[in-house]
């Protein structure tokens, strides 16, 4: 388990689902990508991004 990362940035979030980086820190604030917020900055825990990509989320990403 070291090594591997627990949390990704929203630009890391964005880039992996091949949408534009406005669009994902909207999805993070609106709550369809999960997240926590660290002082200014929002992080994606990897677990939770990946129950979102097999779909276990409420909302869908739509397009920039």
């Amino acid at each position: 388990m070291e090594g591997e990362k627990k949390v990704l940035t929203v630009d890391e979030v964005a880039k992996a689902l091949g949408i534009c980086r406005a669009l994902a820190y909207r999805q993070v604030r609106a709550g369809i990508i999960p997240s926590v917020k660290v002082g200014d900055r929002y992080l994606v825990p990897v677990t939770q991004f990946e129950k979102f990509l097999a779909g276990d989320s409420q909302g869908q990403v739509k397009a920039c």
